[in-house]
Formats: structure tokens, C-alpha cells, sequence
């Protein structure tokens, strides 16, 4: 309920305008006279009057919900929630029942630096318009489970460091369909979540992705991964992607067709359980340039197919690519 000095604002409908002109430079409405409250009954005859409250409660709150008797929607004139809750350290509970987000656009940092927050009720939460989700959750160190089952997100662009740093989750539920089949940016989409323990990758629709350099970066916690469904024609870049995944074993990769990947850079760097990684035959790897550190300090992998790789446009050097590999036994390179 929205108070100042502890005085209730009658009931009635209010409208939160978006926040930020940019991605990069949005504020806040907690710090900014956009909060616009109607005092009195929306179903009441006549135009409501307006009161403007400005106040800066963002390291205090510990709890976001909309009373009974109110209503809250974003403005269609600007239908952002980019970092709408940046800076609220103590908030733990967050609850969007009664607020209308059907017009939202962009939630590009919205629960970023969150690092109390334990709870957030998404039942209500409408994502059908957002296109970007890129740092939604970054840096929310407090989460140990996640529901996102209610998400459509059909019409997002970015999911680039979408749940990145979110050091305690260890779970996170995605809808029985995740249409993402309008993204590009899936680059660090998972970074240094050390706790998850596993992502459902059939639901993924990656045919559109360009961008996976640095995905599941620093998930330790991670054992395999199916990537059996991914779509890969269009990405330029899967630098890092599995780097420091030191639990996973197995890593089925064989629908991967490379016809644009520019850099494998240290894609399994550090993932010192890894044993078994399947390629197709043919990657088409027609424009690889980088595989430095590829396969470093994989320590128990003892074979590897890479015949299906071509590598006659690699720029790079291919410094580290099998270094302290101990246990390799056989490593076929004979299209090379």
C-alpha cells in the first residue's frame, strides 16, 4: 500500500509511468516524482484528482503488494520496468496481484541487485508484450527457487544475463512452453549460478540465437545438459559457454550446426568432470576462427571426435586447446 508518513492514500486506481529513457540510464519510480495515485473510487462518476509523492524508500521496503481495495497499471505511454526495483536490498517479498503489466515492454534490470529477495509471486505478472529480459534477475543473490511458469515469452528479443549471479538458486521453473523462438542474445543467460542444478533445454527454441558465449559460465552445480533440440544455424558465438561447469559429465551436442559460430574460445574450459562430449559428424564449421583454451583442463575426457570440425579458417592460435587434458587416450583429427 502506497503511505507517506504513514498516512493512507484513499482507495481508488493508480498509474505508474515506465521508467528510463534507455536500457542503460532508466531510474527508478521510487527516486522520481512519477508516481500518480487517483484519490477516490475509480468507479466512481468524474475525473479522480491526482496527488504526486516523491521519497526515496527503496533501502527500507521489505515488502511490495497492492491492497484489497487497489488497483495499480503501467502507462501505456511509457510501458517500462527497467530497474524497477534497483536498490531494493531488504525487499524479500514481492507480490503483482492487482498489478496490470499487459502493456510492459521492457523489464531490463528490474530485480537487479535484489539480494534479499526470497519470494516473488508471478501468477499475475503479464509478459506477453516484453521484449527484453536481459538482467531481470541479476545479482538476485537471495532467490533459491524461482517460478517463472506463468512467463510468455514469445515476443523477447534478449535474455542476456537474465539470471546471472543468482548465487543460491538452485531451481528454476520455466513454462511448459518457452516459446523463445524471437531471441538472439542468450549470452550469459545462467552465469555464475553455482547452486542450479539443472535447466530444461528441450523447452528452449534457440533457432534465432546468435549469441551463447558465456550461457551456463560458472554453473558448477550442473551434471548434464541435453542439448539435443538446440538450434545453432545462426549463432556467431559460443565462446566460454560451458566454462567452469566443473560437475558436468556429459554433454550431447550433436544437433549443433556451426555454419556462422565465429569462436569456440574455452567453450568446456574448466570442466574437469567432463567425460563425454558427442559432436555430429559434420559441424559445418565453415567460419571458426577461435578454439583457444577449448577443451583446457579437462581432466577426464579420454576421447574426442573432432573430425566433423573444420578449422582451415582459424586465425587464432590454437594455444591450450587439449592442455591438461590428463586423461585423453585418443583425440581424432583427421580432417584437420
Amino acid at each position: 500500500k502506497y503511505t507517506k508518513n504513514g498516512t493512507l492514500i484513499p482507495e481508488g486506481t493508480g498509474e505508474i509511468t515506465g521508467v528510463g529513457s534507455n536500457q542503460t540510464t532508466g531510474t527508478t519510480p521510487w527516486s522520481s516524482t512519477s508516481i500518480r495515485i487517483a484519490t477516490g473510487n475509480s468507479a466512481g462518476s468524474g475525473q479522480a484528482s491526482k496527488t504526486t509523492r516523491s521519497f526515496d524508500f527503496r533501502p527500507y521496503a521489505k515488502r511490495f503488494y497492492i491492497g484489497e481495495d487497489y488497483s495499480l497499471r503501467l502507462s501505456s505511454s511509457n510501458p517500462r520496468l527497467v530497474n524497477f526495483f534497483n536498490g531494493f536490498k531488504s525487499m524479500t517479498d514481492i507480490d503483482f496481484t492487482n498489478f496490470d503489466t499487459s502493456v510492459a515492454t521492457t523489464t531490463h534490470g528490474m530485480f537487479q541487485g535484489c539480494t534479499s529477495l526470497k519470494n516473488i509471486d508471478f501468477t499475475q505478472f503479464d509478459t506477453t508484450k516484453v521484449d527484453t529480459m536481459s538482467n531481470m534477475f541479476y545479482q538476485c543473490t537471495g532467490l533459491e527457487t524461482l517460478d517463472i511458469s506463468s512467463f510468455d515469452v514469445s515476443s523477447v528479443t534478449t535474455m542476456s544475463s537474465m539470471f546471472r549471479q543468482c548465487s543460491l538458486v538452485e531451481e528454476i521453473k520455466l513454462p511448459s512452453v518457452w516459446n523463445s523462438s524471437n531471441c538472439g542474445n542468450m549470452s550469459s543467460m545462467f552465469q555464475d549460478c553455482p547452486k542450479l542444478k539443472h535447466v530444461d533445454l528441450v523447452k528452449f527454441n534457440t533457432a534465432n540465437v546468435t549469441n551463447l558465449a558465456n550461457m551456463f559460465y560458472g554453473c558448477s552445480n550442473i551434471k548434464d545438459l541435453d542439448f539435443s533440440s538446440f538450434n545453432t544455424t545462426k549463432a556467431t558465438s559460443l565462446a566460454s559457454m560451458l566454462q567452469g561447469c566443473t560437475s558436468l559429465t556429459y554433454a550431447n551436442m550433436r544437433s549443433f550446426d556451426l555454419p556462422v559460430v565465429g569462436s569456440m574460445n574455452a567453450m568446456f574450459s574448466g570442466c574437469t568432470n567432463l567425460e563425454t562430449v558427442l559432436f555430429k559428424s559434420d559441424l559445418n564449421s565453415v567460419s571458426l576462427t577461435d578454439i583457444t583454451n577449448m577443451f583446457y583442463n579437462c581432466h577426464k575426457v579420454k576421447e574426442l571426435d573432432l573430425s566433423g570440425m573444420d578449422v582451415s579458417h582459424i586465425t587464432a592460435n590454437m594455444q591450450g586447446v587439449f592442455q591438461n587434458c590428463l586423461a585423453v587416450e585418443e583425440v581424432d583429427l583427421s580432417t584437420w
